[in-house]
């Protein structure tokens, strides 16, 4: 039965309520963006990584006191 076509008499404020408990029973929950793994991290952002490139030698030559996190 459709909650317009109901007897008791509903607010637009109480509608809107029911129809969003509605779409939050159906949608599945949303993964976050940002899923931490430090594996993944220091792979991508660390020392090793870093030496394959010429960043090193470029923060050295800059006289920089730490050369990567």
């Amino acid at each position: 039965m459709n909650i317009v076509e109901s007897n008791f008499s509903l607010t637009n404020q109480q509608i809107y309520y029911y129809n969003n408990v509605d779409l939050c029973l159906e949608v599945e929950q949303v993964k976050r963006t940002y899923q931490p793994n430090n594996r993944k991290k220091s792979k991508k952002l660390g020392f090793f990584a870093r030496k394959k490139t010429n960043v090193l030698n470029r923060r050295r030559r800059k006289g920089r006191k730490v050369l990567c996190k």
